[in-house]
């Protein structure tokens, strides 16, 4: 073989590697953007299930999280100013969590997420309660 096949050789499986690394990405990406969008729309539909309108939600966060999970955190007007709904949404099980949780009202206004978890009776008593049982996974 001679030196310039070589190169030609060497050239081609370069760029062979390279196209299908940059298609993996691609397709990791669609796929990615896929599970965003599903999750969203399971999230939302939960939402309208406890009878919140879009209109009434006051702050709104999405994110995909450490824990390779999906969370929406909102504040419905007319809830108690301290206390904030979190859904988490789990591809592999294609279920949603809620959880209602005490916040402070200013942390909530900066979409800095965290709080104590409500109790069953407290949860109970909020202006949207979960529908029927409640979604875990």
């Amino acid at each position: 073989m001679s030196k310039y096949s070589k190169v030609s050789v060497i050239a081609f499986v370069v760029v062979v590697f390279v196209l299908g690394t940059l298609l993996a990405f691609h397709q990791y990406q669609l796929n990615r953007q896929h599970n965003r969008e599903t999750a969203l729309k399971a999230i939302n539909r939960y939402i309208l299930k406890q009878g919140i309108d879009q209109k009434d939600i006051v702050v709104s966060d999405f994110f995909y999280g450490d824990d390779n999970q999906y969370h929406r955190f909102i504040y419905v007007k007319g809830e108690k100013e301290n206390i904030a709904y979190e859904y988490i949404y789990k591809s592999e099980a294609k279920k949603i969590m809620f959880i209602p949780e005490e916040v402070a009202h200013k942390y909530i206004l900066k979409k800095e997420w965290g709080g104590s978890q409500l109790s069953e009776s407290e949860t109970n008593k909020i202006k949207y309660p979960p529908p029927g049982k409640k979604y875990t996974y």
